[in-house]
């Protein structure tokens, strides 16, 4: 696996001078997780997150008897960023390698680490774009899938996507 030259193919990083991402790489470790692996576990404790380099995972919930796909990601995207941005929050959905997952494995300490400051920067816009897209299309869904009543329920699935959310943003 030469992790950098599949980094510097991800669109997002393109542009980037290869200096940039050996830092980067040095920052973060490289993961390889086979097909079918549980990557994070809903309702686990939340720590780090993954930006996934190539291959291609689900996430779903389990609400009762149901299990609801919540939509896939792939190169290019961070999942599981309320991890990396948040302390004592719990994995709000399972997600599952459909296939192979090579990915960037990023924890808490790499938001203080300068060599890793430019590239992060560069994923942080990507996961922002990425977030509010799944929020857009989860709201959309879950209001035919959630519990009846308000949104501010505190053991609504809602409620606790919409508190990372405003967590993140600052909002």
């Amino acid at each position: 696996m030469n992790i950098l030259a599949e980094l510097a193919a991800l669109l997002a990083f393109r542009d980037c001078p290869p200096e940039l991402l050996k830092e980067f790489a040095r920052a973060a470790p490289a993961v390889r997780l086979p097909a079918h692996a549980l990557v994070f576990t809903q309702g686990a404790e939340a720590s780090g997150a993954l930006l996934i380099v190539s291959g291609w995972c689900r996430s779903e919930v389990q609400s009762g008897d149901r299990r609801i796909v919540l939509g896939r990601a792939g190169p290019g995207e961070m999942i599981g960023e309320t991890g990396l941005y948040t302390e004592g929050m719990q994995r709000s959905a399972t997600v599952v390698a459909e296939e192979e997952l090579v990915a960037i494995k990023l924890e808490r300490t790499i938001l203080d680490d300068p060599r890793a400051a430019a590239a992060l920067r560069i994923v942080e816009l990507r996961a922002l774009v990425t977030l509010s897209d799944r929020i857009r299309k989860n709201t959309a869904s879950m209001t035919r899938y959630d519990e009846p009543g308000p949104t501010d329920e505190p053991d609504s699935f809602m409620s606790g996507l919409l508190r990372t959310f405003r967590r993140l943003t600052g909002s």
